[in-house]
């Protein structure tokens, strides 16, 4: 699930640093072949689709590391980008850094775009519950219940003492 900006930015690249390849060709062998400066970065440009693409490829993959380095990334150019705020609140969670977790789906509920409202709520009250908060996750799962939307029954479990 994503926010498509392509429409609303005015930067449309995103810039990395990569190590350029080096080394001596296949087809030279052991000759006195000139061979690149490996301590240099060389520059590669893409479009932000091309990048966050990437990036939710990475996180498909639970490689949550590598997933929050890149939203990161792209929140240095777009503060205000709710994808990586969101996925860069996901991957917090997965990392058990709760604190940085909800602050960053916390900005995501109070953003203009509202399309990951409901599961920031959802993780934001779970990383509450998580890092012994569970006055604040209480009240945040009695308000996405109150909601009525795709988690509302499974909040109301997390609010409603279980039966034996």
């Amino acid at each position: 699930k994503l926010v498509d900006y392509r429409s609303y930015r005015s930067k449309p690249e995103e810039s990395t640093a990569q190590q350029p390849l080096s080394g001596t060709p296949a087809n030279v062998g052991e000759s006195n072949f000139p061979i690149e400066k490996l301590d240099e970065d060389k520059r590669i440009e893409s479009s932000y689709h091309d990048y966050i693409s990437e990036t939710m490829r990475q996180f498909s993959k639970n490689d949550y590391k590598q997933t929050l380095q890149r939203t990161l990334t792209i929140l240095k150019t777009y503060p205000d980008d709710v994808n990586a705020l969101f996925y860069a609140g996901i991957c917090f969670y997965n990392l058990a850094e709760f604190s940085s977790a909800t602050s960053y789906l916390n900005s995501v509920v109070h953003h203009p775009f509202s399309n990951f409202d409901e599961e920031a709520l959802w993780y934001m009250a779970h990383a509450y519950s998580a890092s012994g908060e569970s006055k604040k996750a209480k009240e945040l799962f009695q308000l996405i219940h109150q909601q009525n939307g795709f988690y509302a029954e499974q909040a109301l479990k997390k609010i409603q003492p279980s039966k034996k």
